[in-house]
């Protein structure tokens, strides 16, 4: 487990009491239980636990903070800059990209124990034409002070982060709440996803090869 702060950071072993391990300075982006993966200013770091380096690169240009999420995949890693999610290998050598949809999905993503499959949880604020206008309007009227910060619908997505190819779609939507509503998880085989709506739970069987046209599959 780690301690964070921005800037700096600490490393603990759970066990009877917590055991120091290390700390630093950087941004702590993820750890598991084989790599630390830090960002320092516009260089990230990947390291084991007892701070081996095992790779690093250099980030773009951007700012600071340029990417919302990064994490761990075993072998490899995942970095989305609310554009696109890349996976690529420890010296940040692209191996794939995937648009699993618009803006950023920090906090929403998780994966299957190998890292093969990514789920990702989504919710957003979605009206019909007329009504978007008029939110338009009011945002615009209020410089902005005032506008649509409810969310009234949630898509679930699953990757396959070796080929790219969708293996799950499905969405809903629901009254306009200021709740936070994350719904799925996937399961640590990357086999099934467990979804929570209306107060009913529902397991999915994910398919054995993905496919960008994949359907929902039925509940098993």
């Amino acid at each position: 487990m780690a301690d964070w702060a921005p800037g700096s950071w600490k490393l603990y072993r759970l066990s009877e009491s917590l055991e120091p391990l290390r700390e630093g300075t950087g941004n702590l982006q993820s750890v598991s239980e084989e790599v630390v993966l830090i960002q320092d200013r516009k260089v990230m770091r990947v390291e084991t636990l007892d701070g081996k380096q095992l790779g690093s690169f250099s980030l773009p240009s951007e700012a600071e903070g340029y990417y919302r999420s990064a994490g761990s995949l075993r072998n490899k890693l995942y970095l989305d800059d609310c554009k696109s999610v890349r996976i690529v290998d420890f010296e940040g050598r692209t191996l794939l990209k995937m648009h699993p949809r618009k803006g950023c999905s920090a906090g929403d993503t998780s994966s299957s124990a190998d890292g093969r499959r990514m789920l990702f949880d989504f919710t957003d604020h979605k009206v019909s034409g007329l009504k978007h206008v008029l939110e338009s309007v009011q945002t615009l009227t209020t410089l902005g002070m005032i506008g649509p910060e409810d969310v009234n619908r949630e898509e679930v997505r699953v990757f396959d982060t070796v080929t790219g190819k969708a293996c799950f779609d499905w969405h809903r939507g629901f009254p306009a709440t200021y709740s936070r509503v994350r719904s799925a998880a996937i399961s640590p085989s990357g086999e099934f996803v467990a979804i929570v709506a209306k107060d009913r739970l529902s397991i999915y069987r994910l398919p054995t090869d993905c496919d960008e046209s994949a359907p929902v599959p039925p509940d098993k």
